[in-house]
């Protein structure tokens, strides 16, 4: 959509955070860290303008994530 919806967080124990709500495709999409290697979430690359509009997970590994939520809306 126009926006990021919200994000999870799922840990290896099955529980879960979520900021925001759920929303935007079904079944969402996923990015997994190789913790046993690890891999930690280094930071953000936030898009927003009046709202988050989308959002990209970096890693300690210097992997980045896809562009989750809207990639040609906001500033970096």
């Amino acid at each position: 959509g126009f926006a990021l919806d919200g994000i999870e967080f799922v840990y290896e124990d099955k529980s879960s955070q979520l900021f925001g709500k759920r929303g935007g495709k079904p079944g969402g999409s996923q990015f997994d860290l190789d913790t046993r290697r690890g891999e930690t979430i280094l930071g953000f690359y936030v898009l927003a303008g009046f709202w988050i509009d989308g959002i990209q997970i970096l890693t300690t590994t210097g992997r980045k994530s896809e562009v989750y939520g809207n990639t040609s809306s906001g500033s970096g």
